[in-house]
């Protein structure tokens, strides 16, 4: 489903990720102590660096503590060292959940052109292949 660069811009775009899906709680808060709901749902797609081979997917069937678990097989994946993979739909709540304004074609050329737009207009930067890196767009 998702492409190996793909899981590989995740990675490094972990903290742009976390931010739009977190995004949306904090800012029900409106000042209060806020206890963050687990980045990780069920049903999400992840990949784990250390545990799973490259471009190798995952979808969260449980979650237990601070463990991911997927249905084949059974074994815990630490969450803390996961990545999240968003899909589009994803991505389009939490870009809402941030008024992020993007249009509706913007959508129809799937997750990887997502997260580079993103990237480019609210970071300055842009994927360099070669060194399989987010790069600043002035360099």
């Amino acid at each position: 489903m998702f492409s190996a660069q793909y899981i590989e811009k995740c990675k490094k775009a972990r903290n742009e990720i976390q931010y739009f899906r977190a995004f949306e709680q904090f800012k029900e808060a409106e000042g209060r102590n806020v206890t963050p709901k687990p980045l990780f749902e069920v049903g999400d797609y992840f990949h784990h660096p250390d545990l799973m081979e490259e471009g190798e997917v995952k979808i969260v069937k449980e979650i237990k503590g601070s463990d991911l678990y997927a249905s084949d097989p059974t074994e815990p994946y630490p969450q803390n060292d996961s990545i999240l993979l968003p899909t589009v739909e994803q991505m389009r709540a939490g870009l809402e959940a941030v008024v992020w304004s993007l249009s509706d074609e913007d959508f129809k050329y799937g997750e990887e052109y997502l997260l580079d737009k993103v990237m480019e207009t609210r970071k300055r930067k842009q994927w360099d292949k070669e060194n399989r890196e987010w790069a600043d767009i002035n360099r």
